[in-house]
Order: C-alpha cells, then structure tokens, then sequence
C-alpha cells in the first residue's frame, strides 16, 4: 500500500486525530481502516457531530431504549458517548502502548462549562469579554491588536482586516482546502491598507462553519496545491488590482509575493 499523506506528516512527528466519533465509525470498521491507512492516532468526540450521527441510522436505538429512564438529555449523551469513547480506547490501546503521547480519544469540552467563560476570565482579566456571536462577520467596537481565527476558512472576511489595529495589529489566519489543510498566514497591519503576510506554518484543521466559498475553495485549492506558500509577502485590497504577483486572489483581497511595501 502506497504511503499516505497523512503517514509522511506522521513521520515528522505530527499526530493525526479526527474531530468525530460515532458508533457507525466503530462497528464498520472505518476508524480501524482509518488508523491503518490514515495513520489516525487520537479521536474527539464532538458533540454537534454526535448529535447528528444519533439522528441518522439505527446503531443507538437498542441503548437508547435502555437508558429511557434516564429522562436528562445531557445523561443520555453522556452514556452514549462515554460508550463509543470506551470502545474507541480500546481499538487504540495497541497505538498508546506503543507511543505514550497517542492513542488518546476525549470528549470534547460540555458546553455548560464553556459558558462559564466570561465568570472564569473575570477574575483573573477583567478587560476581557466573551461575545457570543458570528466570528466572521462580528464588528470589534475598538480596533484588535490581535485576531486569531481558530478554523479553516477559505477567503478573509473585511471585517477582520478593518478591525486590525494600525501599526502592528495582526491577523492569525488558517487557509485550507475541502480535506482540511492548508496554511497558516501571519497578517500585520502597517499603515493605511498596507499588510504583510507570511507563512506562519502548515496546518490541518476542523472547518470554519460560514467562512468557506465553493468558488474560494476551488481557487484556493489550486494554490495550494503549487505549494509555494512561503513565497507570500503581503495581503492587498481593492481598488489595488492584482498583477503579476499574485498567489491567491479574493473579493476585494489578494495575496502578493511581493513584499507589502513595494507596488
């Protein structure tokens, strides 16, 4: 079997995990064939997934009926998950034993918890204010000397390049194609619309839930797949038009090799 992808990433150190778990996942045999041939070394179990694999199929039904009288939502989803976690980590023991630091499957953070963000965060930064909202088109009401975007997306949203700080304010962005990867771009605000842009890293990530274009994609994907994504120096706006430099081009954005204080 030719190497993968995924098995040469794993070569360099890198554990692959997957950001799902279901029961079907389990009794097929995909995750197995997904650790033989995707060099898969760790699962989350994410409950938004999760919800949707319960309500698709039939592979809970019979402990669904045993935990009838459970009555709480979050119990059943609990004993559910807590199920396939159980039988996840023993399909992975032989990955753990052999590498302590994989075979590893958790489940991901109860969002009762995440809510108490803003209590936690007061305490210790006050300044801080957690904002329930749509990241991608959200409006700071003062200019942010940082923004990191902590899923794949395949375009920049305007609203984070005018909401950068002059002088240094800067972006954190990952850019990938539709099997998640990609690479993460660094963007500083200089003066005015002026921004430079380099390689920060490559990375594999889950996708941005309303920062992802079918034509984006597609541009972006053929980008990529030249590979020269340190050849990135600056991020230009409109009305600059694209020349000849240009790696990736957006609506009313494109990526230049050129550095951001030239043209």
């Amino acid at each position: 079997m030719a190497e993968s992808r995924l098995h040469k990433l794993s070569a360099r150190g890198q554990s692959v995990w997957i950001d799902y778990l279901s029961r079907d996942l389990l009794e097929t045999g995909e995750l197995k064939r997904m650790m033989e041939e995707d060099a898969v070394v760790g699962v989350t179990s994410n409950p938004t997934i999760f919800q949707k694999a319960l309500s698709q199929g039939s592979a809970y039904d019979e402990q669904l009926k045993e935990l009838e009288h459970e009555g709480d939502a979050k119990e059943i989803f609990l004993h559910l998950a807590v199920h396939d976690v159980e039988s996840a980590l023993d399909l992975l023991a032989p990955v753990h034993e052999q590498n302590a630091q994989d075979g590893y499957v958790s489940i991901e953070v109860d969002p009762t918890l995440a809510a108490r963000a803003t209590e936690n965060l007061a305490t210790t930064w006050p300044q801080a204010t957690v904002v329930a909202a749509d990241g991608f088109r959200f409006q700071p009401d003062q200019p942010a000397g940082g923004i990191v975007v902590n899923a794949g997306v395949t375009h920049f949203s305007s609203v984070w390049l005018d909401a950068l700080a002059a002088e240094n304010g800067r972006l954190l962005v990952p850019l990938t194609n539709a099997e998640r990867w990609g690479c993460f771009l660094m963007i500083t605000r200089q003066t005015g619309d002026r921004y430079a842009a380099r390689l920060a890293g490559r990375v594999g990530m889950i996708p941005c839930v309303g920062g992802r274009d079918p034509a984006a994609e597609e541009r972006l994907t053929a980008a990529l797949a030249r590979g020269d994504f340190t050849a990135i120096r600056s991020l230009r706006r409109a009305p600059e038009e694209p020349d000849h430099t240009c790696w990736l081009a957006g609506e009313g954005w494109w990526l230049s090799t050129a550095p951001a204080s030239s043209g």
